[in-house]
């Protein structure tokens, strides 16, 4: 987590050096599949689907810089979403349903 911090006071740096405005976005909670999935469980949720996306290979600031090129590279590895490639999206969509009674956790 902490690499994450360092990280995003490096890209406010660089883009204050730059010249431009730095935008300020939400806070991220950044959790993998199995630990959400747990979260999730804890709760008396089941995990049904789980679709990836935004598989933007430009670091930042570099696809706030070129944004046209971002989005067309992402848009091109979309169909990686439900292949066993998805790992490479950023982020993913978890639709759960609630289940009754007792779950157990599993890793």
């Amino acid at each position: 987590m902490a690499l994450i911090y360092i990280y995003e006071d490096l890209v406010k740096r660089i883009t204050k050096l730059m010249g431009r405005k730095s935008s300020e976005g939400p806070s991220l909670y950044l959790y993998t599949l199995p630990r959400l999935s747990n979260l999730l469980i804890s709760n008396q949720l089941m995990v049904s689907e789980v679709v990836y996306f935004d598989f933007n290979l430009w670091i930042a600031p570099l696809d706030r810089y070129c944004p046209r090129l971002s989005v067309f590279t992402a848009r091109r590895f979309e169909f990686l979403r439900r292949t066993g490639l998805r790992g490479l999206g950023t982020g993913f969509i978890v639709k759960a349903k609630k289940t009754t009674g007792p779950m157990t956790i599993t890793v």
